[in-house]
């Protein structure tokens, strides 16, 4: 965080001196607006002259105001949404590829799926696989395609044999 000087300290508190109660409406709509454009509470609190302790206290304290914070915070995403939706009409696939995986995740999502399902260890019968094959086990290999890669080796096995 930086360090601020004694005339910012100085300023800071003025400006929260500053705000009477008759002044309290008009801030807490020019803070609403502010935080519309922005979506930001430390750059709307300055824009009124306010601290964000008082822009908190009033949320907190006046429901109206705390839903109408919420309000502004949708207004703007909702607004941040629309830039991005101009800017992948406009061939920027990297836009484009973010609001399709927004906007439908199940079908544009990255896929990292795995191969491996549940497997029954306690019923399966480790004395039947060779040194390379128990490697591969330990090495986190798919246990059914090992065990079906050791069963078709074993029947091989008992053809020669037999």
């Amino acid at each position: 965080m930086a360090k601020m000087d004694n005339r910012t300290v100085k300023k800071r508190a003025q400006e929260k001196k500053n705000t009477t109660k008759d002044e309290v409406p008009e801030k807490k709509k020019a803070f609403i607006e502010c935080l519309t454009q922005k979506y930001s509470v430390y750059h709307s609190c300055r824009a009124v002259g306010i601290g964000r302790s008082t822009a908190y206290q009033w949320r907190k304290d006046d429901k109206q105001f705390a839903s109408d914070w919420e309000a502004a915070l949708d207004d703007a995403v909702d607004a941040l949404e629309s830039s991005l939706y101009e800017r992948a009409i406009k061939s920027d696939t990297t836009a484009a590829i973010f609001l399709l995986k927004g906007a439908k995740p199940d079908k544009y999502r990255e896929r990292h799926e795995s191969t491996q399902t549940n497997f029954d260890f306690n019923n399966a019968d480790l004395s039947l696989l060779n040194d390379y094959e128990l490697e591969r086990l330990i090495a986190g290999d798919d246990p059914r395609s090992i065990f079906a890669a050791a069963s078709k080796r074993r029947t091989r096995e008992k053809a020669k044999a037999g």
